[in-house]
């Protein structure tokens, strides 16, 4: 969707018998890598919305690297991470591997830090972690996490929490990993609550694109049943 018209343009035009998910965009912002619900990953050019195949099942895409060359994949539902530089024989090369569920895995803006959710804690919250190696680790939230994004500074991580808010932790990667205490920037919004992807925010970070629940003016669930309706007709 162009946010500036409302415009909305059918972005895959070739994928007639698949399922799509997880859409990843590339920094800069021509093509997407987008995962196939039984596995396996499509790039699709933003342009003209044509689809290459980049990698088979059971791999699913999480984040771009800063020069568009690789992805950082997950093998399935499962939590190994590997990279992968897409080609004729590329292979993906394992990178972390926990036994805790990880989710919204995404690198910084200059490569050299990821951030992820994880339950290792007992539930979901968010973390940075020194990229590619993982030693250094730091818990960023406290209270639980559901989705998180980078600021394009680097210094900066957006991140909504259960009740549906959402909050901003200052990051420190100059002398190790440090992260500031979230602070609250957009208050409770109840559509957001035990949402994976409720928000995206423009690359200044000074604007969130926020799904809106339809409330009740959705229709009711179930089938209404209609008897005798040839009367109605005449």
């Amino acid at each position: 969707m162009d946010i500036s018209t409302e415009a909305v343009t059918r972005l895959t035009r070739d994928r007639k018998t698949n399922y799509l998910i997880r859409p990843v965009w590339s920094l800069d912002s021509r093509r997407v890598a987008i995962g196939e619900l039984d596995g396996g990953i499509v790039e699709v050019a933003v342009d003209s919305g044509k689809s290459v195949p980049l990698a088979p099942k059971p791999l699913f895409a999480r984040s771009w690297t800063p020069d568009g060359r690789s992805l950082i994949v997950s093998h399935g539902y499962t939590s190994r991470i590997s990279s992968l530089t897409p080609g004729p024989d590329a292979k993906p090369s394992l990178i972390a591997e926990t036994p805790y569920s990880m989710r919204a895995i995404t690198l910084s803006p200059d490569g050299r830090t990821v951030a992820y959710i994880s339950d290792e804690s007992g539930e979901f919250d968010a973390y940075i972690a020194s990229f590619p190696t993982f030693g250094e680790k730091r818990k960023v939230s406290a209270g639980g996490a559901t989705h998180l994004i980078w600021n394009r500074s680097g210094k900066e991580l957006f991140l909504a929490n259960r009740e549906g808010s959402i909050l901003s932790a200052e990051i420190n990667t100059s002398a190790g990993l440090s992260a500031g205490v979230p602070k609250m920037i957009v208050p409770v919004q109840s559509n957001l609550v035990d949402s994976r992807f409720p928000f995206a925010v423009t690359p200044d970070g000074q604007r969130f694109l926020i799904p809106e629940s339809l409330g009740q003016n959705l229709a009711p669930e179930g089938f209404r049943v209609v008897v005798n309706w040839a009367a109605e007709l005449k």
